[in-house]
């Protein structure tokens, strides 16, 4: 199945995403033959690089997941606005 279907958009706006992810780049990821395309050497790292952080993604969330849930005040550690507290150094001697 093709990926603009896959990622439910039409054919015209995968194709104007790619062309901007392209500029923004500054290389071509993949040769326009006529039957489609064909991923250049850029496409192909691109798209390792994308499948590695998608999978440190899925990492992310089982972990996040799977952590203990924080017994009493969530905000314990909180100073004031919600912001957590850093403690402060002292001067460099």
């Amino acid at each position: 199945m093709a990926g603009w279907i896959r990622a439910n958009m039409s054919l015209s706006n995968a194709s104007q995403r790619l062309t901007r992810l392209e500029k923004g780049l500054g290389v071509s990821l993949f040769y326009r033959r006529r039957h489609g395309l064909e991923p250049t050497a850029a496409g192909l790292a691109v798209s390792g690089g994308a499948h590695r952080i998608l999978q440190q993604l899925d990492q992310m969330v089982i972990a996040a997941r799977r952590a203990p849930i924080p017994l009493g005040d969530v905000h314990e550690n909180c100073g004031r606005a919600g912001r957590p507290r850093i403690p402060q150094a002292g001067p460099v001697t």
